[in-house]
């Protein structure tokens, strides 16, 4: 295996034919209250919180909300949520958005929907494999110990996000002549950071938090609740090296970056966060909050206003 030092980042393992797009098999509307219902599991005690009042500012924006079914040439069956604004007279910039290990499509929609349809942005949500309406449970993706299942399962996550633009083509109601955004939160942000790197179509990306968790040299803290999951991550890393998204990154330089990470998050800590800001090509910001994993609304509110000023640059003239 090369070294990671001299190891460049090489994105053919998330190459595939892009025609023909994924189709739609169901189409159906959804009310705003479905979101809220659907978006409580299974991180239910985030609900509880009284800070997070996207779910009455979405019904404010007046989001027009569909549940799509699609199919991608393999045959693959991809569950996708579609939000935009209500007005259907125009087509509007597009955000692919990718949530996080054990969320799905509706909880990361509940919380930044509302905020880019404010704006005029609409967006393309999946449940990534064994997530949401998917087959299997969240812990199947990272293939049980075995780190070449691991692999698979990951790259084809990412090609499935590439697959999202492919189909955001297909929508009237999507403006992707300009490009389009990409927002990942956790596992989402480690996704999309190599999703976006192998795709130029991408023009703004936004991760929450993520980082590089640990060097490639060292081990996770055994005593870390995290344990598994950072060292299934690491594991994966010494194998295949394309999958980290601090050498992905790299390839992404001269296309604005947006990385957003919480001051007490004990799976992401901030040294690992700005490990990984470093190494990102330019340009790049980021923001820091006074809070763990799960970032408070003004991370949503910051990610939306950003990819605004790229995306929709007519609204700040």
């Amino acid at each position: 295996m090369e070294s990671p030092i001299t190891h460049k980042w090489n994105s053919d393992f998330l190459s595939y034919p892009q025609t023909p797009p994924p189709k739609v098999l169901e189409e159906r509307s959804l009310r705003v209250e479905d979101l809220l219902e659907k978006a409580r599991h299974p991180m239910e005690a985030a609900f509880q919180r009284r800070d997070f009042p996207v779910h009455e500012g979405c019904r404010q924006r007046k989001c027009r909300l569909w549940r799509l079914l699609c199919q991608d040439f393999e045959g693959t069956e991809i569950p996708v949520l579609l939000v935009h604004p209500e007005r259907t007279t125009s087509s509007y910039p597009v955000v692919i958005l990718a949530h996080g290990f054990d969320s799905n499509k509706y909880q990361i929609a509940y919380w930044i929907a509302g905020e880019l349809v404010s704006r005029g942005i609409a967006v393309l949500a999946p449940d990534l494999p064994f997530h949401g309406e998917r087959k299997g449970h969240a812990p199947d993706i990272r293939g049980h110990g075995d780190t070449q299942i691991f692999y698979r399962n990951m790259t084809q996550a990412a090609i499935e996000l590439r697959k999202m633009i492919d189909f955001a083509h297909t929508r009237s109601e999507l403006d992707t002549t300009k490009g389009l955004g990409m927002v990942g939160y956790s596992m989402g942000s480690w996704l999309s950071s190599i999703a976006a790197s192998a795709d130029p179509r991408v023009k703004a990306l936004v991760l929450m938090v993520e980082g590089t968790p640990v060097e490639e040299t060292e081990s996770p803290n055994p005593d870390s609740q995290f344990f598994g999951i950072l060292n299934d991550r690491l594991d994966l890393w010494k194998e295949y090296p394309d999958m980290r998204p601090s050498l992905a990154l790299q390839a992404y330089a001269t296309r604005p970056l947006l990385m957003l990470n919480g001051l007490r998050d004990r799976l992401i800590p901030p040294s690992t966060a700005k490990r990984l800001f470093e190494k990102a090509g330019e340009p790049k910001e980021q923001k820091w909050y006074d809070a763990g994993h799960l970032l408070p609304p003004d991370a949503f509110y910051d990610a939306s206003q950003w990819l605004e000023q790229i995306l929709k640059p007519e609204n700040n003239q």
